[in-house]
């Protein structure tokens, strides 16, 4: 409590995310990213960027008392190169880190929500966790 003022954590299976829920959730650079990574490493980015963004939303909503929508964040997502490819293959156990930038023309959001925020994540086997803090 002395030292966030919000933390949000969520976790999520890899391979849950259908082209469906896809065109809900990303935001066309999201998109533009995932469609740039090695069809392998596709799926467990894209739960990446969903449990951030629920992660995000599970934080701000403390603060804020705020429903947001999935376009009302931008996920940038820092894959950790394995074997020299940035990859996150089936099966690889990562931990990396993501940047949330949160529309700035958003209402509600008010002077507790940082509109640029880091994040961490670890990718074991087919579970993704996520976390993000609040000041």
């Amino acid at each position: 409590a002395n030292r966030f003022g919000s933390i949000g954590i969520d976790v999520e299976t890899v391979g849950r995310i259908t082209p469906g829920v896809a065109a809900l959730v990303f935001t066309a650079a999201e998109a533009a990213f995932l469609r740039s990574l090695a069809e392998c490493g596709r799926a467990s980015a894209a739960t990446v960027i969903f449990s951030a963004k629920e992660a995000f939303y599970k934080c701000q909503y403390v603060l804020t008392g705020e429903w947001l929508d999935f376009h009302d964040v931008t996920v940038e997502l820092t894959v950790p190169a394995m074997g020299g490819n940035a990859v996150l293959g089936a099966g690889d156990i990562a931990n990396g880190s993501f940047r949330i930038k949160a529309s700035v023309d958003r209402p509600g959001l008010g002077p507790r929500v940082v509109p640029e925020r880091p994040g961490r994540f670890r990718v074991d086997g087919d579970l993704v966790a996520t976390g993000i803090t609040m000041p």
